[in-house]
């Protein structure tokens, strides 16, 4: 087993990167949840900067529609899930 130094642990709880599979199930408003994405919303219309989490692997995060201002890493060098 591999000896870590450092362990960091960024939860982005709540953050909006897609809706998830029960969203039909959920409304705002009278309206279903099934279009809830901050993430690929403010990367459409602003653009996303985030250098930092693009290398950890942000853009790898498995979603319909990959973000687009964050790409993909070859080699991030951390873990991601949703």
């Amino acid at each position: 087993m591999s000896k870590f130094n450092r362990i960091h642990l960024v939860v982005l709880d709540s953050v909006g990167i897609g809706a998830a599979p029960d969203s039909d199930k959920f409304f705002n408003a009278g309206v279903a949840d099934t279009d809830s994405d901050t993430l690929g919303h403010i990367s459409e219309t602003a653009g996303l900067t985030v250098p930092n989490m693009a290398k950890i692997g942000l853009g790898n995060i498995p979603r319909p529609v990959p973000l687009k201002t964050v790409p993909a890493e070859d080699n991030p060098t951390g873990y991601v899930t949703k």
